[in-house]
């Protein structure tokens, strides 16, 4: 940023320096603007979770099947102890087995809440949604993750595992990318994407167990109202159950100017008379 010349006047005061001083970057902060967990009151273990809108900020769940078909596929929720949940938290689960068709696979949306409070309402550049992810043992050929979608379904990111694959992988304009060498775990993700601009974007993904994480950039597929959020679990088979929770969405907001309070206090110390 370029910076005009200042004069010292008589008294010798440091105008440049509090200029400075007071236009100094300033931390940022995460506002939390939605949330929702599998533990809310809302939800009960064992139960389907289609139609319900436990925390704030989302609209209600909407899930393929509505409700769990025994052995084909289902949408419950998990209990942290139940099998295959390695989050160590009760969870939201979808489970589909690859031996009937496309009655194999489950899915669960669920759209952000606009400001009114009534509609869906698309993500904002500087906005952040994040989640926990555990998936289990996956079929080959088969996948299971999530996309950040609009309301017709059209995809501006997705973050998948295929199965017989070796890495996670993401998909976006650029086409699908392998996160090479960050590969399958059964013990729980941290995944978060940040939009970046009007059509760019920031993803990262921590395994729960070690820390390891890798980061991507670049540019969203669709970015005319990216609203929801779509996890799926397409014929993943036998073993496959996807857990997720504490799902949010935050954005980042500058700390108060610290920097600028201390840059008065600086100058009441030196906005005095310089000896002649």
């Amino acid at each position: 940023m370029a910076v005009s010349k200042l004069k010292v006047n008589r008294w010798g005061s440091t105008a440049c320096g509090l200029v400075v001083l007071a236009l100094a970057p300033a931390a940022a902060r995460a506002a939390l603007v939605a949330s929702d967990m599998a533990s809310n009151p809302t939800y009960s273990v064992g139960q389907a979770y289609n139609g319900l809108n436990g925390g704030t900020g989302f609209q209600p769940w909407s899930t393929i099947p509505t409700v769990n078909y025994g052995s084909n596929n289902g949408a419950p929720v998990n209990g942290p102890s139940d099998a295959g949940n390695s989050l160590g938290a009760t969870a939201f689960s979808l489970y589909a087995f690859n031996n009937n068709g496309d009655n194999g696979s489950a899915f669960a949306t669920r759209a952000f809440t606009d400001n009114s409070g009534t509609g869906a309402g698309a993500l904002d550049a500087g906005q952040t949604f994040s989640f926990d992810f555990d998936n289990r043992l996956i079929a080959t050929g088969s996948t299971v993750g999530f996309e950040l979608t609009d309301a017709t379904g059209a995809a501006g990111f997705r973050f998948d595992f295929l199965g017989g694959g070796d890495d996670y992988r993401t998909t976006d304009a650029a086409g699908t990318t392998e996160l090479t060498g960050f590969g399958y775990t059964g013990s729980g993700l941290r995944l978060s994407v940040t939009l970046t601009g009007a059509d760019t974007y920031s993803f990262t993904a921590t395994k729960l167990n070690g820390g390891q994480s890798v980061t991507t950039v670049g540019t969203l597929a669709e970015n005319a109202g990216l609203d929801r959020v779509l996890v799926f679990n397409r014929q993943g088979g036998d073993q496959s159950d996807l857990n997720f929770t504490n799902l949010a969405v935050t954005t980042a907001v500058p700390e108060p100017g610290t920097m600028a309070i201390a840059a008065v206090a600086a100058g009441g110390l030196l906005a005095r008379r310089r000896p002649r």
